[in-house]
């Protein structure tokens, strides 16, 4: 899925128009460098799954989980990509996994045991010396603080 895919207003096409040597351009779709891209594709997500229970989505990430059956993920997968074929959305097959038991996803291990934080990344917390700067210490934090809410 890609920010490209997003059909901007008209008001916003003409604010992101590009001059170039030959005439200018006005971007049909959302592009990646504008600093709301982020926002406006993570709004469009929930508004897509609200009411399926096992779908997550960050920005451009999307993950499907399965609870019940094989067939009873097959039918929710099913239905997670017809909605994203409506919405005018595409999935990158290349990038994509389909019935794993166990991956990574935004810095955690996730399992059908639970989610828990990555080994490595645990152990570099773990492992780390004692913040003696400032910029050390909210470093120290940041990290604590993203595994905080487990």
């Amino acid at each position: 899925m890609e920010y490209y895919h997003i059909e901007l207003s008209p008001l916003s096409k003409e604010m992101c128009t590009i001059v170039l040597p030959w005439g200018k351009y006005e971007c049909p779709k959302l592009l990646m460098s504008l600093c709301n891209s982020p926002d406006i594709f993570q709004e469009k997500m929930p508004t897509l799954f609200h009411d399926l229970e096992n779908v997550r989505a960050y920005i451009d990430d999307l993950l499907v989980l399965g609870t019940g059956t094989w067939e009873e993920h097959h039918v929710q997968l099913e239905e997670v990509l017809t909605r994203l074929q409506k919405a005018g959305l595409k999935v990158n097959a290349k990038k994509s996994f389909f019935g794993r038991h166990e991956l990574e996803y935004l810095g955690y291990w996730i399992t059908r045991e639970g989610v828990m934080p990555i080994p490595k990344k645990a152990q570099t917390i773990e492992d780390i010396a004692t913040p003696t700067t400032k910029r050390q210490l909210r470093r120290f934090i940041g990290m604590v603080n993203y595994y905080r809410g487990m």
